[in-house]
């Protein structure tokens, strides 16, 4: 859904310097339910909750908290599924680094149980990309296939075979779990220009732990390069993420006085 059908109340009250927390009182009835069935603005309103919820109709921040419940269910199976996979690929000694998502903390989201998730996505290098799609086979998933006339960064996505319909709840923690196995960081191709230094982010690449979920992840420098070009790829398609521009603007905001993180950026980047 575009933005611009997001009321401007609900936009104003996001800021993260002089946010206008009384306009959402303004909002009504109708255009918190448009906020609420939203993807893109319900994501944001599991970790907005934490801080304004003295300045919400009680129903929404009950409904709210209904979301945040399901997200942290859904991250709890996230966390089971990616180390069964994870397991299988070291295994067969199949490098992989998680972007996005639950790799999206500190900074991004308050924690990534707030962050509500869809697929799992992994980059795997392309000599060891379709080895994990084989490994992912054998477990029993399957392969979507890509809509055409889009950029391909990724191969099809890979979903459990399983019975499952959606229904009204958009954040149903018994939602499949699916992975998508990146082979580059940037299309140069569909894109139309070279990104330079990508080729480094795989090197960088180091061992996090999060609540208890032990990963291979990016630099923290390069996180926030690759979500910059997620966000500006969809901006030049049209398509902004509201969620992801959020996501940086809270980053940017809470890691502003991180010396050593920007003295780190400005050296790697």
């Amino acid at each position: 859904m575009s933005v611009n059908r997001i009321p401007h109340f609900f936009l104003r009250a996001l800021r993260f310097q002089d946010p206008d927390r009384v306009a959402l009182q303004s909002i009504t009835d109708a255009e918190w339910e448009l906020v609420l069935r939203t993807w893109s603005a319900a994501r944001i309103m599991t970790s907005y909750r934490l801080d304004h919820h003295n300045h919400l109709p009680q129903w929404v921040g009950q409904k709210i908290d209904r979301y945040r419940a399901d997200t942290g269910l859904r991250f709890q199976k996230i966390k089971r599924a990616y180390a069964k996979v994870a397991n299988e690929l070291e295994c067969s000694g199949i490098g992989h680094v998680v972007i996005k998502g639950f790799s999206l903390f500190p900074g991004y989201t308050d924690h990534p149980a707030l962050r509500p998730q869809g697929d799992i996505d992994l980059y795997c290098p392309p000599e060891h990309v379709h080895r994990a799609q084989q490994i992912l086979l054998d477990l029993g998933y399957a392969p979507t296939p890509h809509r055409p006339g889009r950029l391909i960064d990724q191969l099809p996505t890979m979903m459990p075979t399983v019975s499952w319909a959606p229904g009204p709840n958009i954040f149903d923690p018994e939602m499949p779990i699916g992975f998508e196995l990146h082979f580059r960081f940037w299309d140069e191709g569909f894109m139309r220009f070279r990104v330079s230094g990508l080729e480094d982010f795989w090197n960088r690449r180091i061992t996090r732990q999060i609540d208890g979920a032990t990963f291979a992840g990016l630099h923290p420098a390069d996180n926030l390069g690759y979500t910059a070009l997620n966000v500006l790829r969809d901006l030049l398609q049209g398509l902004p993420s509201l969620e992801q521009v959020h996501g940086i603007a809270r980053f940017l905001h809470t890691q502003s006085n991180d010396e050593q993180f920007w003295d780190s950026w400005q050296g790697l980047h």
